[in-house]
């Protein structure tokens, strides 16, 4: 994740996260570097891992780490989705779709 902070380009309005996210120098992350972190960094930084067309040492490895991808990204929509700037009822619907599979 930090590889991802520090090599990624964001816009000037995009609220930055410390580049030594994870370390205990870093401090206490704010809710909207949280928000930032969930809903930017930190998917790209497991789909660079463990995404389609990622190596692993085996086939079930792979296929394990592709299903807490998988999962951890019903909480990454849930998350966008809670946050957006106006709520409708389609987006209701979608949050409630994506938390209870997260769940």
């Amino acid at each position: 994740v930090q590889d991802v902070i520090q090599e990624m380009t964001v816009p000037t309005w995009f609220g930055s996260v410390p580049n030594n996210f994870g370390s205990a120098a870093a401090g206490t992350i704010k809710a909207d570097e949280w928000r930032s972190l969930i809903t930017v960094y930190i998917p790209i930084a497991l789909i660079s891992l463990w995404g389609a067309g990622t190596s692993h040492p085996s086939d079930e490895v792979g296929t394990l780490l592709r299903t807490v991808l998988d999962h951890t990204m019903e909480l990454v929509c849930a998350v966008y989705l809670v946050c957006a700037r106006t709520a409708t009822a389609d987006r209701a619907h979608a949050y409630r779709s994506h938390i209870a599979s997260y769940v």
